[in-house]
């Protein structure tokens, strides 16, 4: 009598065995309860705890965790079935659909499942290709928790040395003396995937992110999942914000200047509406930062910065912080991001903050964009002299996804987008 037939025949039935031995069993079953296909694995007793999180956690990039039961000292845990191919596969026979703009996309989706799971204190510690799944819907799952571990402020290495060589991080096999593994061990894990995964098509700022994922020591990596996700999408958006631009700036000057000879006007007006609000100043502010103050000034603000980075722009860097990016040129601030809740405008608007309370703030008339499930909300501002600032709200689902202050001197598109929503 097998190992599955003792205790489960009358619960479940075998589609596949995937794996079967005196420590391991995994399956392919049917639930003859629920009449759902399903996942049975054989774990460890400790690991209870990890997936009784997981099942708490529900994340929909985590396999749900249907049943938890103890037998003979052991773990069988029975989880949802995955209908999909693992990224290993898909890069071997299919790597034609893993383009750039997809893996980037896959990229932004483990860093959100592996920020819910280190919220938890979860280590995953194995991932890889292999352990990540493509639904047909082309949706990420992150599957194997077998050999997590929680992270442990007072423990100065890992009990059980553990992980696959080539994707696991040295301080996973208590190389170097660099301690226990915490979230920058899966940090180092996703990176080494990714490249991986990218194959010969990483560049630029990409290299730089990915590179510093997998230093070698744990300091020189992103400190956690949210700083790299950060880094990540600002370095999407930045390149395709760009094209954009050039390509509209483009059009609209051939346009602008077919239908409107080269005289001196004034800015135009729809009815009694000028295009532009006035604000001769430019007294626009993130968290008491304002465009065009020192680096002095910042740091009285928010102290000293975290790192400094260079720009893809020439004679720029940036200043970054836990949460927000200051660009300064010069030594005085050209741009601000912020991806915090307690950064806020000088009208009151921050992180999550509402579109309808960024439209009662800022009103009605905007230059809208959308973008990859984004739509940015441009509200421009023009001094006496003719300077340009521009307001940008990137809002998701009704919420204000994250605030940008910059000035735009030489960007004039803005002044013939602006219109009434």
């Amino acid at each position: 009598m097998t190992f599955f037939e003792k205790y489960f025949s009358e619960t479940f039935d075998i589609v596949e065995i995937l794996k079967s031995s005196a420590q391991d069993f995994i399956a392919v079953v049917y639930d003859k309860s629920t009449k759902k296909i399903c996942v049975m694995k054989q774990r460890a007793l400790h690991s209870k705890k990890i997936y009784q999180t997981l099942q708490e956690l529900g994340d929909p990039r985590i396999p749900k965790i249907y049943r938890l039961i103890e037998l003979d000292g052991k773990l069988i845990v029975v989880e949802e079935f995955i209908d999909g191919e693992n990224l290993a596969d898909v890069a071997t026979y299919r790597a034609q659909i893993l383009n750039e703009k997809f893996l980037t996309e896959i990229f932004l989706s483990l860093c959100d499942c592996l920020n819910a799971v280190h919220a938890k204190k979860i280590i995953h510690r194995d991932l890889k290709p292999s352990n990540i799944m493509l639904t047909e819907s082309r949706a990420v799952k992150v599957i194997d928790f077998g050999i997590a571990r929680f992270f442990k402020p007072e423990s100065h290495a890992d009990t059980e040395l553990l992980g696959t060589r080539g994707y696991a991080p040295p301080e996973q096999f208590g190389l170097f003396d660099f301690g226990q593994t915490d979230p920058r061990s899966d940090i180092y894990s996703l990176g080494i995937t990714m490249k991986n995964l990218f194959g010969k098509n990483y560049h630029g700022r990409l290299k730089k992110i990915l590179d510093k994922c997998t230093a070698l020591e744990p300091a020189q990596r992103f400190q956690s999942v949210e700083e790299l996700r950060r880094a990540t999408f600002f370095n999407r958006h930045a390149a395709k914000s760009l094209i954009i631009f050039f390509l509209l700036a483009f059009g609209l000057c051939v346009c602008f200047f077919i239908n409107n000879p080269p005289v001196a006007q004034a800015p135009e007006v729809i009815g009694e509406e000028n295009f532009l609000e006035h604000n001769d100043e430019f007294k626009l502010s993130l968290g008491s930062l304002k465009l065009g103050d020192s680096v002095e000034t910042m740091r009285k603000i928010f102290g000293r910065e975290d790192r400094i980075t260079p720009s893809d722009t020439p004679g720029h860097r940036h200043y970054e912080y836990k949460n927000i990016v200051v660009t300064v040129k010069e030594n005085f601030i050209d741009a601000l991001v912020s991806y915090s809740d307690e950064i806020k405008t000088e009208c009151g608007i921050h992180q999550d903050s509402t579109l309808a309370e960024v439209i009662d703030a800022y009103g009605q008339r905007a230059a809208i964009y959308e973008d990859d499930g984004l739509t940015f909300y441009e509200y421009p501002y023009e001094s006496a002299e003719g300077n340009l600032a521009i307001m940008r709200f990137a809002v998701k689902n009704n919420r204000v996804e994250y605030i940008s202050l910059r000035l735009d001197n030489e960007d004039r598109k803005i002044l013939y987008d602006v219109k009434t929503f």
